[in-house]
């Protein structure tokens, strides 16, 4: 049985000052997000998160980089099944089942993490 890929590919996703650059084998990059300074990027079988320090995070669901979360993001990590975590600058974890679609906090966290 031959799998057929339901997303369009990333590439490399670059998390740059000046944006998101994505660079695909035998294509020119593309600036997928202009403006905004990103440090984290995650991305698994065609869902991806970009984080931007004080300005929020992008969520690639398999066509675009959409805005997806409002806060101070300070890492972000998709897993193999799917869900979608954000750790915020207030040591807060936030999670998502849908693609970004909501965003849930996980409560308890911040009594393990003792924050300076």
């Amino acid at each position: 049985m031959i799998s057929r890929r339901k997303y369009d590919p990333l590439g490399v996703v670059i998390a740059t000052d000046e944006g998101l650059l994505q660079v695909e084998p035998g294509r020119d990059p593309v600036v997928a997000v202009t403006g905004k300074r990103f440090n984290r990027v995650d991305f698994r079988d065609g869902l991806g998160l970009a984080s931007a320090p004080s300005e929020g995070v992008w969520v690639f669901a398999g066509k675009r980089w959409e805005r997806g979360w409002d806060g101070d993001p300070r890492s972000v990590s998709v897993t193999t099944a799917g869900d979608m975590f954000i750790g915020s600058a207030d040591g807060r974890l936030h999670r998502s089942h849908d693609k970004g679609g909501t965003w849930t906090v996980i409560d308890g966290v911040q009594n393990v993490i003792k924050l300076n």
